[in-house]
């Protein structure tokens, strides 16, 4: 995708308002004079979210534009929302974003309803399978501020390398280690009783190492049904983090 094309993207997501609330009570409606109603323009009947009113409403492209013009030679980029919810994937350009068979790029994401704060996150595309690995591979990295969310990537791009060496090193350690317990794997990691049955499954029939069972269950999530694309990667990051918190225990 062009940078034009994603800029287009990112100009075409919804944008928001602030609208007075009230609560009918009787025959009455009451004015909530503390509280506001966040609607998406040109939909007044549908509530996103109640909020203070000192919120403090910011727009997916006030969040999303400064990113990619901090980032222009961009290979690959997508801008979603979903309810509320801005997303915005992006891969950069050049030899130090690849992977052996993969690449690694930027998640930003913001929402409108407080279910997101501003945060970056570093996603690993393994031929397709979508990986954000937990920020702690990586030391140092601080809370974004929206008003200084260029400066923010700047930070993150400055350690690909260490992402890379980190990764690398994840999955060399994962490939090791041999699951001995599936049940307990699934119980901890709560995959779901379907990859469950193909992890004993397939591990009747050959040692199953903790890199596989990872992979099979990125790979079954990203075949599933979801209400949004938004809602896929939300559910790929916490079995990610459930994996990585298991690890741990695992003195991984």
């Amino acid at each position: 995708m062009e940078w034009e094309d994603l800029l287009r993207k990112i100009e075409e997501l919804p944008k928001f308002e602030l609208r007075d609330l009230a609560v009918r009570e009787g025959e009455k409606y009451i004015e909530c004079r503390n509280r506001k109603a966040v609607i998406e323009s040109g939909k007044p009947h549908m509530i996103i979210a109640t909020v203070s009113e000192r919120y403090n409403l910011v727009q997916f492209r006030d969040i999303f534009i400064p990113v990619i013009e901090k980032i222009r030679n961009i290979e690959d980029g997508v801008a979603l929302n979903w309810f509320g919810k801005g997303y915005l994937e992006i891969y950069p350009r050049g030899e130090e974003f690849k992977l052996n068979g993969g690449r690694i790029g930027l998640v930003v994401r913001n929402s409108v309803d407080k279910g997101w704060a501003v945060r970056i996150d570093f996603i690993i595309n393994m031929d397709g399978l979508k990986f954000i690995p937990p920020r702690r591979i990586v030391r140092g990295l601080r809370k974004v501020h929206r008003g200084q969310i260029q400066v923010a990537v700047e930070n993150y791009l400055k350690v690909i390398s260490e992402v890379k060496e980190a990764w690398k090193s994840i999955v060399s350690d994962f490939q090791k280690y041999i699951l001995k317990d599936i049940e307990d794997f699934a119980k901890e990691t709560k995959i779901g009783k379907r990859i469950k049955k193909k992890l004993l499954r397939i591990a009747e029939e050959e040692p199953l190492s903790l890199w596989d069972a990872f992979v099979i269950t990125i790979d079954e999530i990203s075949k599933r049904r979801f209400k949004s694309e938004i809602s896929r990667m939300e559910k790929i990051e916490r079995v990610t983090n459930a994996i990585f918190k298991y690890a741990l225990t695992l003195s991984i």
